[in-house]
């Protein structure tokens, strides 16, 4: 479509959970001409600027490889098994490994888990240590935002399998110590 001679194409978000519009401007020379005519135009609704933001994309359940899990995370630990075939014939590296994980089970869940606390300043940066009940390393909190749609903090943690679905404590850097209440495993 266009607007004032302006092409671009208009289409919903496909990737999240979400609602709203994304405009895909055609002519790159007509960037700033775009730009200003929908802040006029949605100045009166108090519309700013945003992205999708982490936030969203842990409510919503949209995996980032390395920064949810780690490089050393198997398929079966984060909840993607069902995106691995281990029953076909042919070999690939890693496939007696995840077997034998199959049949004794993951060492390790990545779960999302509402966190205790003040609302998160800013979003965690690297990780921090979970802590099982008795005050055992577990595995650690990969992410932590606040969430507006629990109205709490919420993160994901990759942890043991057996404090995974019950509560842990982690530390941020500053050494507040939060309570987790387990929401869900990854990807259920």
């Amino acid at each position: 479509t266009s607007h004032d001679g302006i092409p671009f194409v208009l289409c919903r978000p496909g990737w999240s959970g979400q609602g709203g519009f994304e405009l895909f401007l055609q002519d790159g020379s007509r960037g700033l001409d775009l730009w200003d005519a929908v802040w006029a135009a949605g100045e009166k609704y108090g519309i700013h600027p945003g992205g999708p933001t982490l936030n969203e994309r842990i409510e919503s359940d949209l995996f980032s490889y390395r920064a949810d899990c780690g490089a050393t995370a198997t398929p079966l630990e984060v909840g993607l098994e069902r995106y691995v075939s281990l029953d076909r014939d042919d070999e690939f590296i890693g496939k007696v490994a995840l077997l034998a994980e199959r049949s004794r089970g993951p060492a390790r869940r990545l779960v999302k888990a509402l966190l205790s606390g003040e609302r998160l300043a800013e979003t965690s940066e690297h990780p921090w240590p979970a802590l099982s009940p008795d005050g055992s390393p577990c595995g650690e909190v990969r992410v932590a935002v606040w969430s507006p749609k629990h109205e709490s903090n919420l993160c994901l943690a990759l942890v043991s399998s057996e404090v995974a679905g019950g509560p842990f404590t982690t530390a941020t850097p500053t050494g507040e110590v939060l309570q987790a209440t387990h929401l869900a495993h990854f990807a259920e």
